[in-house]
């Protein structure tokens, strides 16, 4: 049985490279984690993560969900293909004024 007393949150961040992940308590950062970004499954990175995770905490991944309150899943990948240019050809429609969305820099490069 787990030694800690406290909920567990997990952020995780999947980019064009790694799935990082951090856990921590109400007060502090307790551990962190990489694991390669799987494109073909995002969730096996995710899943390889969290298991290292749990380790670092001396848990299998089932004690250690157990002991997780919250996860928070953050990704870059759409963002990345769109700034790069690669990936399959997709349109933005926005509403006008709508500013929540990140506006795209014009590239000196070829538009696709």
């Amino acid at each position: 049985m787990s030694n800690l007393k406290k909920q567990l949150n997990v952020a995780v961040n999947t980019g064009g490279t790694y799935t990082d992940f951090l856990s921590a308590d109400k007060v502090r950062v307790l551990k962190s984690a990489k694991s390669a970004t799987t494109f073909d499954d995002l969730s096996v990175g995710m899943i390889n993560a969290l298991r290292i995770l749990a380790e670092e905490h001396g848990l299998s991944l089932h004690e250690f969900l157990g002991e997780t309150g919250t996860i928070v899943l953050g990704t870059a990948i759409a963002k990345n293909a769109i700034l790069s240019g690669k990936g399959a050809r997709a349109a933005m429609i926005n509403t006008e004024g709508f500013t929540d969305v990140h506006p795209r820099k014009q590239s000196s490069g070829p538009r696709r």
